[in-house]
């Protein structure tokens, strides 16, 4: 072990959760032992929570202040106190929103989040700022077989891509892909703006509703204007413009003046004919845009529905015959093809914290390579032979002495 390790008898990492409306923080300590940095980016690193809490974005009117009062509740708990020269190593914070070249603006909150800033501020080695679906990605590979639904077993490839879609209050999309580096092999997710493109209606309510939404909307319709919970309301108004005599003014009252308006929408499928004509709509199209991205990354490490939309109405995933997987699997003449792709609801809500810490775990030992690399096998030595034996395959692992890489459930 070098020094620096030595020197630091506690090793404490952070992870944040930034979304709209709520900040969420968490400082943990890492085992830093021979043993366990021998192991390399393992996707269930063994850690322990010191001290974690919850803020109102609306309370604070910088992100530095809302970290400030962080670190200044820590002082006063307990576990944090009785850590000992502890040395704040890495953190890693999940922004609800694009970042560039670590800055993201809240726009709508006027707050400026900057890697470089906080690093110097609050006296972190290192800070890296990443996309929140990014982290969300990274906390995929965190999931344990309880945590998520399977919709299609499919035929698990460990050296093909994964695609995430989640849908909660907008549609987030990414893709993680193999990577190969001195510790071994293992996954890394990269950003995308998919579920920002063209809604492409498929049957005659689909192409109203678009002509619908191109008027409110003057123009262009995103797949994310139906598939998010913004997107519910959206669709609830086109239902309600065109079966008029559907119309119930006490459940519309309810809708409208409800702060999450799709929430109310689900919660009223079996009183309210509107509703069910809305959620079944829009599940129909999340399944056609989940179909979608399958084509496009052919993930068969896994095609998976996050956010919080899925897991709150998971009896609309679930069986070949319901909408959603029948216009998942819909593609044509490439149908049989995606029958071969993994397909599993996430079950949980808090994969940007978890891809947060874990990649805040990586950027640590991303700061020590000398100390570990001469411990760690060779990247060749991950390899296993496929059926083609030009092309290497990610060893499947437990992520202790097989190797670091672990199959995602």
């Amino acid at each position: 072990m070098d020094e620096g390790l030595e020197e630091a008898k506690t090793i404490l990492l952070m992870g944040g959760d930034i979304g709209g409306t709520n900040s969420r923080f968490a400082l943990f300590k890492v085992d830093v032992s021979d043993e366990i940095m021998a192991r390399g980016p393992m996707d269930h690193p063994p850690f322990e929570i010191v001290y974690a809490k919850n803020y109102l974005n609306e309370d604070y009117s910088m992100f530095r202040d809302v970290m400030t009062s962080f670190f200044a509740d820590a002082e006063h708990h307990s576990d944090f106190a009785r850590t000992p020269d502890f040395h704040l190593t890495a953190c890693c914070l999940a922004v609800a929103g694009p970042v560039d070249d670590g800055l993201a603006n809240f726009t709508n909150r006027g707050w400026v989040i900057d890697s470089q800033d906080i690093k110097e501020w609050f006296g972190f080695e290192h800070v890296r700022v990443v996309n929140d679906f990014v982290a969300s990605g990274y906390g995929i590979l965190t999931l344990m077989e309880t945590e998520v639904t399977v919709l299609q077993e499919g035929k698990y490839s460990q050296s093909a891509p994964i695609a995430v879609l989640g849908a909660g209050t907008g549609l987030g999309e990414c893709f993680l892909a193999p990577n190969w580096s001195p510790y071994g092999s293992f996954y890394d997710a990269y950003p995308s703006e998919g579920g920002h493109v063209e809604f492409a209606p498929k049957t005659d309510i689909q192409f109203k509703c678009l002509q619908f939404l191109s008027e409110k909307f003057q123009g262009r319709v995103s797949v994310e204007r139906i598939v998010s919970g913004k997107g519910l309301l959206n669709v609830y108004e086109f239902f309600k413009s065109e079966y008029p005599d559907e119309f119930n003014e006490g459940h519309d009252h309810k809708i409208i003046n409800a702060v999450e308006a799709g929430a109310v929408i689900a919660s009223l499928t079996y009183d309210y004919t509107l509703c069910a004509q809305t959620m079944e709509f829009v599940f129909e199209v999340y399944g056609t845009e989940a179909g979608s991205v399958a084509l496009k990354f052919l993930p068969y490490g896994g095609l998976y529905i996050a956010g919080s939309l899925a897991p709150r109405n998971i009896e609309r995933l679930t069986g070949h015959d319901s909408s959603f997987m029948k216009a998942a699997i819909n593609k044509g003449r490439v149908s049989p093809a995606l029958k071969n792709i993994p397909i599993k609801v996430v079950m949980c809500e808090d994969l940007g914290m978890r891809g947060a810490q874990l990649l805040s775990y990586r950027i640590f030992l991303e700061s020590k390579p000398l100390a570990i690399a001469s411990q760690l096998p060779s990247v060749t030595d991950t390899l296993e032979t496929t059926a083609n034996p030009d092309i290497p395959a990610i060893r499947k692992s437990d992520g202790f002495s097989d190797g670091p890489y672990k199959e995602p459930h």
